[in-house]
């Protein structure tokens, strides 16, 4: 069981998530809310499947870490939460995701092998 921190609002930025977007959440255990007020117990990526269309609306991501605090987690579980609990977008995430398409459309061509000429 676990509740998830929530970025202060002055802190808070306007985030343009789309599905497929790595996000960091920070993860706390209920019971120590009050002992650690000031962050969470520990911090793990998410990969964004689902989001809603206005700015507060509940999105589904997918764990991508393994919990160390948290032994009733797993990697990839869904994971419920809004934009006020992100703490940190990927960017870099999304440069790979583009990389990763066009190793997914290699163009292919066939080049003819010559054998090579014996030094004499």
């Amino acid at each position: 069981i676990y509740t998830l921190y929530s970025v202060p609002s002055e802190d808070r930025k306007s985030l343009d998530l789309k599905v497929g977007d790595l996000v960091k959440l920070g993860f706390k255990k209920p019971s120590e809310s009050n002992r650690l007020p000031d962050g969470p117990n520990e911090t793990m990526w998410v990969m964004l499947k689902k989001r809603g269309k206005k700015r507060n609306d509940h999105m589904v991501g997918e764990l991508r870490n393994r919990p160390i605090c948290f032994k009733d987690l797993n990697a990839y579980d869904i994971i419920s939460f809004k934009e006020e609990h992100v703490l940190f977008v990927d960017k870099q995430a999304k440069m790979h995701k583009a990389d990763l398409k066009k190793l997914h459309k290699p163009k292919l061509r066939l080049v003819a092998s010559q054998p090579k000429k014996k030094k004499r």
